[in-house]
């Protein structure tokens, strides 16, 4: 299935405004002070401080687009009854290779394990840091994948591939310039461990 140039620039926009609906809605979380009445606090304010809730949170409503999944494909059942079954080699005769493509969903179950590790040390990263300062290192990512790609892989970028890389690279240099001269002309707690930097 081949997608459209417009379509790609939807799915980049809305993974873009997303993200970042994703981490302010997340940070304005971390930085709530609620009174409580356990005696653990002895009814003084203390911070709301729950990444891996905050991360089983979001994995469960990443879990929710199964429901879109399995809704579109109920419907295509209906509409072509000879569908293929998922993962199938379609019509063609069955060779050594097309057997080997076929696997067990629950290899699946480590790489799940892992960006839920990830996903979780993040949120204690971002409870302990400026909502930019995560986002730059998360989207250092593209970076470290860009070049081990190269390295450990022998991939070819190409000059569009570059050009991203170093955008992020900019990007991600002028965050850590402002955080600290941010940092430098604030004084106290609430400063350094603000809403954004």
């Amino acid at each position: 299935m081949k997608i459209s140039p417009k379509f790609a620039l939807v799915l980049a926009l809305g993974m873009l405004i997303t993200g970042s609906i994703n981490t302010i809605s997340t940070k304005l979380a971390d930085i709530q002070n609620v009174t409580g009445t356990s005696t653990a606090f002895g009814g003084k304010p203390h911070p709301f401080s729950h990444p891996f809730f905050q991360a089983a949170l979001m994995f469960l409503g990443e879990s929710l687009c199964l429901l879109t999944f399995w809704s579109k494909r109920a419907w295509c059942d209906k509409k072509t009854p000879t569908r293929q079954p998922l993962l199938s080699a379609g019509t063609r005769p069955r060779s050594a290779s097309v057997a080997a493509q076929q696997w067990h969903p629950v290899i699946f179950l480590l790489p799940a394990c892992c960006d839920m590790t990830g996903t979780s040390l993040m949120y204690v990263g971002l409870n302990l840091t400026h909502a930019s300062v995560f986002q730059m290192l998360r989207g250092s990512v593209i970076l470290f994948t860009g070049i081990f790609s190269v390295v450990f892989l022998g991939r070819k970028l190409y000059a569009f591939h570059w050009i991203g890389m170093m955008l992020v690279l900019f990007g991600s240099k002028f965050i850590h310039i402002v955080f600290h001269h941010y940092l430098g002309t604030c004084l106290g707690f609430s400063c350094a461990h603000g809403f954004s930097g």
